[in-house]
């Protein structure tokens, strides 16, 4: 299947070419960026393209939307009205609206359309899973997320500092926190946001906390730019036994260094977490990453060789509450979610 991708920032040329490259059965045939030179050093087969309308005049079987946040839309719009099945970078769409709308033409197009929620195969969470499939926890009473970095300072070069729109930490990494919630436990009943821009010069958040209450449960979901210590990543409660865990998943960072290889979601021995009982405590070895997954299982999605891993109302759920959050911050108020 022949793919085309548009936008080589960080998220085209760390998390979406690398592996459009690895997958067998996909050939990376073009990405549209100004940034030619770099490209043909790593890619030197693939065609670098000025403007996603020369790419429209393409015969590609699938095009991946890279670029910002707010041209997500315009650009997913086009390329299902061409008729390609279209993987979107996180968040899908700046607003709910515009999700559903692209969800029914792809539909009435008969393709596939998907958003890039790759932290569904960080191995910390695949242990979480397993964790809670295997009733090591018990009954989860208290879930916290953290995905925290270090960067006091805002960076003016980076657009997601300073865009109008769907801008700010929370944009970034709230919509990967959300569905790794959803994933885990449905939607909410209630919930509750803070969100601050507390670097100076921000224009954007840089600080969230978001609550999703459930009626057996309390989730807690963190990010900002404070953090220079070791980070927890994640403390799960159970009437069984306590789960906790350090650090970020290593994808990543190791995309960062070089090119996809298989071992870059193999945990190192002081990186897995801790199950807690009343009396004891043992390591729980953490289950490989695998960002890879994401496109085997959406070419084989295409096939209709498996379920997409990410369907559309999944990325429906995670902009309404997206949405629901947000409204819960202009109102400083718990909002309560409709009948889903």
């Amino acid at each position: 299947m022949k793919v085309g991708l548009v936008g080589y920032g960080l998220a085209g040329s760390v998390f979406h070419a690398p592996h459009i490259n690895a997958c067998e059965g996909l050939e990376l045939s073009a990405i549209v960026s100004s940034r030619a030179s770099e490209i043909n050093k790593v890619y030197p087969h693939t065609s670098v393209l000025k403007d996603i309308k020369d790419l429209l005049g393409m015969d590609l079987d699938i095009i991946v939307i890279a670029s910002p946040n707010d041209t997500h839309y315009e650009f997913a719009k086009m390329a299902i009205e061409k008729g390609c099945h279209v993987v979107v970078d996180k968040p899908f769409t700046p607003s709910l609206e515009q999700t559903q709308e692209l969800i029914n033409l792809a539909k009435k197009q008969n393709v596939l359309v998907t958003s890039f929620h790759n932290r569904r195969l960080d191995g910390d969470f695949l242990t979480i899973k397993k964790l809670i499939a295997d009733k090591k926890l018990g009954d989860v009473k208290v879930f916290e997320s953290n995905f925290n970095r270090f960067r006091p300072t805002v960076n003016k070069d980076n657009w997601r500092e300073t865009t109008d729109i769907a801008g700010g930490v929370f944009y970034d990494l709230g919509p990967h926190l959300i569905d790794q919630a959803l994933a885990l436990f449905g939607m909410p009943s209630e919930v509750f946001l803070i969100s601050d821009a507390m670097r100076e010069g921000a224009k954007n958040s840089d600080f969230f906390k978001a609550h999703l209450l459930y009626t057996d449960k309390k989730v807690e979901l963190n990010a900002h730019c404070f953090h220079a210590s070791p980070s927890l990543r994640y403390k799960v409660l159970g009437n069984l036994a306590a789960y906790e865990k350090y650090g970020m998943d290593p994808q990543e960072a190791r995309l960062r260094e070089r090119a996809y290889h298989q071992e870059n979601g193999v945990y190192l021995d002081s990186e897995h977490g801790i199950l807690y009982s009343e009396n004891s405590q043992e390591e729980v070895k953490t289950v490989d990453g695998n960002y890879l997954g994401f496109y085997e299982n959406f070419q084989k999605a295409i096939k209709a060789e498996e379920d997409l891993l990410v369907k559309p109302i999944d990325i429906y759920n995670v902009q309404y509450l997206i949405e629901k959050l947000l409204e819960s911050y202009e109102k400083k108020a718990v909002i309560s979610l409709e009948d889903k």
